[in-house]
């Protein structure tokens, strides 16, 4: 597997999820937002890839170019959609309703996790609904002020 090259971190409306793509090589990665509603309230896009559902396409606002909206009903056409476009490697960055709908999906093949010392409630919504996954650590390190990065890897049975 080639290093990552790249990372390109992204601010976006809470209602929608960023995926950054990166290829493998010295290419430039390549931004693709996951939306359904195409209003970004006054964050603009850019050159970024826009997967929506075939429903949004009518709707979308004319400042689109056609060409960076890709019709995606599902998050395997999602995935497809990005691998027809030589994006094999995907980092997908979003909240509990991204998580929900790509490990439902089976589609999480790595999962990287954050763990800062702050304890906070409530907590309006898990990070996963509705998912039984087992994970094994691959990789972990921790900051001097207790922050741990964790690295998991889906296992080839992941019910037990």
């Amino acid at each position: 597997h080639a290093p990552w090259k790249a990372q390109r971190r992204v601010s976006t409306p809470s209602s929608t999820a960023t995926m950054v793509m990166l290829r493998r090589g010295r290419l430039p990665p390549v931004l693709a937002i996951v939306s359904r509603s195409l209003q970004f309230r006054g964050h603009d896009p850019g050159d970024a890839l826009i997967l929506t559902p075939r429903s949004s396409l009518a709707a979308a606002p004319a400042h689109l170019s056609p060409a960076q909206l890709v019709p995606a009903d599902s998050p395997q056409e999602m995935v497809r959609a990005l691998h027809d476009r030589g994006l094999t490697r995907i980092v997908c960055e979003g909240g509990p309703g991204v998580f929900t709908m790509m490990f439902g999906a089976d589609l999480v093949d790595v999962l990287h996790l954050t763990v800062a010392p702050l304890i906070s409630a409530p907590v309006d919504k898990h990070l996963v609904d509705d998912a039984n996954r087992w994970l094994t650590l691959e990789h972990h390190s921790a900051t001097d002020d207790g922050t741990l990065f964790l690295r998991y890897r889906r296992e080839e049975t992941e019910l037990r």
